[in-house]
């Protein structure tokens, strides 16, 4: 591929003037990509778990895309793909715009790096984040030599295990009991038992009042979170928490008694979210002296009173925090967050961190980071209309697997194998009536063999009083648990199809090799296997040959012999 640099990176950004500058959204450098007509990307998004990524083709006269953080290229006939990224993200988050040149005559690729307003004084400079350019025909190598360059400069931590158990977030939502999770608790306890290997129970959101109040559970938790940890502990589990101090519903104390700590606008008005996952609330401006010890205090209570081994950390969305503006004129948000997360992981100490917010903000600071959108039981988004929701999940968290080991723990989440609709899947997400989507067969098998061959933590979900007497819907289950080691690899980048996402991934495990083969479409299709190997079906009972006939968006997971 012809990539030539049209603009050099800039290594600082210094204020010439004599009057304070402030500094926005800059472009770091750009290339070209001249003499083609159309040009094949892999678009990633960093900034939250449900961001998109997913691959694509750009024509002459397409509109631009901005990939979040990391962006690859490889045009059609040419072997080499071109991976632009960032060494570290200290500064702040970054993108990469892919456009036809205003010339006609190629591409072009733009770096840019948002400063959010950072104020510099007559004379003054501030740093930036060095970019990577690197070039390669090894796809999943180039992803993994990147992953490792971020690490090894911004640090990494990585659990000596996959952790695995139970979460009750995609049946109750918010509105969950101490009941339901001492029932679900005691089921979970049979089937470790019966030598499944299942480590935490983990309450998501909805224990406490105002949804963000956290140092107060609401009525249906009236045993304190101290008596329902020490139930789920004595059952021989270890305690997970949900914990999003990042947002705050409108109602509670630190929002109630310190307005001076809130989020505001370039007017000075406090920026609120009349819908958010706790209600109508307000942002907390960690530049603000006192915030931070807040937050400290709130993650040592957690730890030290309530023995929270697991800090389900929900946040920070940076997006949502450009809002407003900080009142630290020095700091970026990026520089706010990373700040935070740091403080969260000293208070926490050896207990488990998870990030579901901001990735490059959160590296060196969890131990494990959701790397998709929530799990759902549908294939589209609504019953109304023919948006495909389920191969977002699926696909990113097959994409992203070459994070795993190398970040931190990759985490999916769940795995959802009740065959009856949750009467709480509408709360806060879509109107009141909705009713809950159910999977097919084979929507269910596409779960199961993405969460088998791009491993990481691995919850189950539903409530486990009723699963466990049904053995047939926990048989395919059992197979994932514990998750393998290693991480899966694409075997078709840039599928030729132009799916937006890969048709053949591969797990090797180091004592065994995994297949999956996907079809994200709505007709059946024939895939050919990898040529001089044998493969033994683990949801078929019939395999060809060399090749399998699949229906509609389905899956197929085999292990080689």
């Amino acid at each position: 591929m012809k990539f030539n640099e049209i603009k050099g990176a800039l290594s600082s950004i210094t204020n010439d003037t004599c009057a304070p500058l402030r500094v926005g959204k800059v472009e770091r450098a750009r290339w070209q990509i001249p003499d083609v007509s159309s040009v094949r990307f892999l678009r990633f998004g960093f900034n939250m778990p449900g961001e998109h990524v997913f691959f694509g083709k750009l024509n002459a006269g397409d509109e631009e895309i901005e990939s979040t953080s990391l962006l690859m290229l490889k045009c059609d006939n040419d072997e080499e793909m071109v991976l632009l990224g960032y060494r570290s993200y200290e500064y702040c988050d970054g993108s990469f715009i892919l456009r036809f040149a205003a010339d006609g005559k190629g591409f072009e690729v733009a770096a840019m790096a948002n400063y959010d307003d950072y104020t510099l004084d007559p004379g003054e400079s501030v740093g930036t984040d060095e970019i990577v350019v690197l070039r390669g025909t090894d796809y999943n190598k180039l992803l993994e030599e990147w992953a490792k360059i971020c690490a090894g400069n911004m640090g990494f931590r990585i659990p000596d295990h996959i952790p695995t158990g139970w979460n009750d977030w995609q049946f109750y939502r918010n509105e969950k009991t101490q009941e339901d999770i001492i029932s679900s608790c005691d089921a979970l306890k049979v089937l470790k038992d019966q030598g499944w290997p299942l480590e935490f129970v983990q309450i998501d959101g909805g224990f406490c009042m105002y949804l963000s109040e956290w140092s107060q559970p609401k009525p249906e938790f009236s045993m304190g979170i101290p008596a329902i940890s020490k139930y789920v502990r004595d059952a021989g589990f270890r305690f997970g928490l949900w914990f999003a101090p990042y947002i705050q519903n409108v109602k509670t104390k630190v929002v109630q008694e310190h307005p001076e700590w809130l989020l505001k606008d370039k007017e000075g008005k406090v920026v609120e979210l009349g819908e958010s996952n706790v209600g109508h609330s307000c942002l907390i401006d960690y530049t603000v002296p006192g915030a931070l010890d807040w937050l400290r205090e709130k993650v040592k209570m957690l730890v030290n009173e309530w023995h929270v081994q697991w800090i389900k950390l929900d946040g920070p969305n940076i997006t949502t925090y450009r809002r407003g503006v900080l009142q630290n004129k020095k700091t970026t948000f990026q520089q706010m967050l990373r700040t935070t997360l740091k403080t969260i992981a000293e208070a926490a100490g050896d207990v488990l961190i998870e990030g579901e917010g901001d990735m490059t903000a959160a590296l060196g600071c969890v131990d494990l980071h959701r790397v998709q959108t929530d799990n759902h039981m549908m294939w589209f988004w609504d019953n109304d209309t023919n948006m495909p929701y389920a191969p977002r999940v699926y696909g990113k968290e097959l994409i992203m697997s070459f994070l795993h080991n190398i970040w931190w723990c990759n985490h999916r989440e769940n795995i959802i194998l009740r065959d009856y609709p949750s009467p709480f899947a509408h709360v806060g997400e879509r109107k009141p009536g909705f009713c809950e989507q159910l999977f097919t067969a084979n929507e269910r098998r596409v779960q199961l063999a993405s969460a088998m061959i791009a491993p990481g933590g691995l919850l189950l979900t539903d409530p486990m009083a009723e699963l466990i007497r049904r053995p047939e819907l926990l048989a395919d289950a059992r197979m994932l648990f514990p998750p393998a080691p290693g991480r899966a690899k694409i075997l078709d980048p840039f599928p030729a199809d132009n799916c937006k996402y890969p048709h053949y991934v591969e797990l090797d495990t180091g004592t065994k090799r995994y297949l999956a083969v996907f079809n994200w479409g709505e007709t059946t299709k024939e895939f050919s296997l990898p040529e001089g190997k044998k493969y033994t079906s683990l949801f078929h009972k019939v395999l060809r040959e060399n090749s399998l006939l699949m229906g509609a968006r389905s899956a197929d997971l085999m292990e080689e012999i």
